[in-house]
């Protein structure tokens, strides 16, 4: 995805622009608001700014006196595109984009010389009375616009707009694409296609393009078309501006000729621009809004050709994440039957990621916590480094395993090596898997527990007594395919609750953009525990899920950013 950024106005304040950088971006009239607007008809905290991780921009009304409006309808959230007008209060927000690194130039071009010496004028639209355009040039104009929009290439756009400007009834002896630098003078602009000329027996001769270094820098600076003629007839037709006109950089012993400059695209450190030499005669105001209003037709069509890529993108991103989240709901055990044991399931999935698994598989046949018995179930849960279809398909592949293993009564740290060395093999570098299982015989309490650099999780009793599970001694899921993960082995009592958990619990956002952190979740957790055995001591697993996913809705500020899953299991 591009940089974007805000185009800020409002009656009372100059227009200003501002970039959108970080996560999270609070808009308001509270001097703490990352967007701070002043005014009154601004809430202290209006509405919120959010990047997802596919670096698009959310808006979210953080219920605002006067609402959020985005072109023109008041919503509650949605996602912005280019082009998006955001009302908030008296302020207009427009978002658009930036390039980050300069659009490459093409690999073979002709390069064409720079012209030094000095000898006419230059003038823009400003020296000029209004010019009047004839009709088969505006017709001209509107069919070129069309064929934009029908090439999908933009190298063969740019020759296009080019070659409109040799066409016979635009007069061009030559036209090309450059990129000039505005960080360094002395550098010669660079021809960012092939020059195009009339075609043969056409009524104008092709003319090799020469380039005025100084109508170069008059553009730079102006930042405006601007048209150059080295023909006393030419430049006297800018009547009384002749003052205020600058050198042209095109003796007229080397050639009599008019030549017009209009910047394309201007970027931090470059333009893009479109050059064209005219006969001396085509040297005024009619040819110089001619060659303005082409380049006014091209940067148009780019605009909406960015649009349909942004829209694409962002259609595919949708289409992904919905199969992400339709993956990862299967994912969730539903009806699984286990004697000894209450236990609930809390997943509250977030728009756009899709790497969470939780699990609840019954062991076969035999007895013992290491071998099968109807009294052995592995409690696990794991979070995918990664978001959306690859992080859901990954998921998939640990359901898969781990029941097909739970099937087979594998010991649970056979389990997890065997898992270690599938992903170490099969995932992405750098990507990797964390991983919570317990293994459980729900006649004895028996408790082993293997942590792969996952939150640790809790054991709450009725009583308020809260103590951690294993601590992640070993590395996560797929970094190394020799580690050794330690076991632990404990004894979940009689009505003691175990609470496992993703980081979308314990870096849930808070207000004031804190994060909730896992010491005040087990807290938290551990209250809420009491609060509902004591108003109620037939409490169930299902009643502590419900109330916790209340607590936690009431603690998050502003859009999640990840998804929030638990697990709660009570021997009973």
């Amino acid at each position: 995805m591009p940089a974007f950024v805000m185009d800020v106005s409002s009656p009372n304040a100059p227009p200003a622009r501002r970039p959108l950088a970080g996560q999270n971006l609070i808009i308001g009239r509270a001097r703490e608001a990352q967007f701070f607007l002043d005014s009154r008809t601004i809430s202290r905290r209006h509405a919120e700014m959010s990047c997802d991780p596919f670096g698009r921009w959310w808006i979210r009304d953080l219920g605002s006196h006067n609402g959020t409006l985005v072109n023109g309808t008041r919503v509650t959230e949605c996602v912005l595109k280019p082009g998006d007008l955001v009302q908030v209060g008296e302020f207009s927000l427009a978002l658009s984009t930036v390039e980050q690194t300069p659009a490459p130039l093409p690999a073979t071009v002709t390069s064409v010389p720079v012209v030094e010496a000095e000898g006419g004028r230059i003038a823009s639209l400003r020296d000029f009375e209004v010019p009047r355009l004839a009709a088969t040039h505006l017709s001209i104009l509107s069919d070129f616009g069309q064929q934009l929009l029908a090439l999908d290439d933009p190298a063969k756009r740019l020759v296009a707009l080019c070659a409109l400007m040799v066409r016979p009834e635009f007069h061009g002896r030559s036209a090309l694409a450059l990129r000039a630098s505005k960080e360094s003078f002395t550098e010669p602009p660079k021809p960012l296609c092939e020059p195009q000329l009339p075609a043969a027996g056409g009524g104008d001769q092709p003319l090799a393009p020469y380039i005025s270094k100084t109508l170069i820098r008059t553009l730079l600076a102006r930042n405006e078309p601007v048209l150059a003629s080295n023909s006393s007839t030419a430049a006297q037709a800018a009547g009384a501006a002749q003052a205020n006109l600058a050198e042209l950089s095109l003796a007229s012993d080397v050639m009599t000729i008019s030549a017009v400059a209009c910047p394309i695209k201007s970027e931090k450190t470059y333009t893009d621009l479109l050059y064209v030499l005219f006969p001396p005669q085509y040297g005024n105001s009619e040819w110089l809004a001619l060659t303005s209003l082409a380049v006014k037709q091209f940067t148009q069509a780019e605009s909406t050709w960015a649009a349909r890529k942004l829209g694409e993108d962002h259609a595919s991103i949708e289409r992904e994440l919905s199969r992400a989240h339709e993956i990862q709901k299967r994912l969730v055990p539903r009806d699984v039957v286990v004697p000894g044991l209450d236990y609930a399931i809390g997943f509250t999935p977030c728009r756009w990621v899709g790497g969470d698994y939780v699990d609840l598989i019954k062991g076969g046949s035999g007895g013992g916590i290491g071998g099968g018995g109807n009294g052995r179930v592995l409690l696990t849960i794991a979070d995918v480094c990664g978001k959306g279809l690859p992080a859901a398909l990954v998921a998939s592949s640990l359901h898969m395993l781990t029941h097909t293993a739970m099937r087979t009564n594998t010991p649970l740290p056979d389990i997890m090596r065997n898992l270690n060395i599938y992903l170490s093999e099969n995932l992405a570098a750098g990507t990797f898997v964390t991983m919570l299982a317990a293994l459980l015989d729900t006649a004895t309490g028996k408790l082993e527990i293997i942590n792969a650099g996952h939150p640790a999780g809790f054991f709450v009793s009725t009583a308020g007594i809260l103590e951690e599970t294993q601590n992640s001694a070993n590395l996560p899921l797929g970094l190394d395919p020799s580690a050794e993960l330690v076991a632990d082995t404990t004894t979940l009592e009689q009505g003691s609750y175990l609470i496992m958990f993703t980081d979308g619990l314990s870096e849930l956002n808070t207000a004031g953009g804190e994060l909730l952190g896992e010491d005040a979740l087990g807290q938290h957790i551990t209250k809420l525990i009491q609060d509902q055995h004591a108003a109620n001591p037939a409490t169930k697993a299902a009643d502590i899920a419900a109330a916790l996913t209340t607590l936690l809705d009431s603690l998050q500020e502003g859009m999640a950013k990840d998804d929030r899953t638990f697990l709660i299991a009570r021997r009973v």
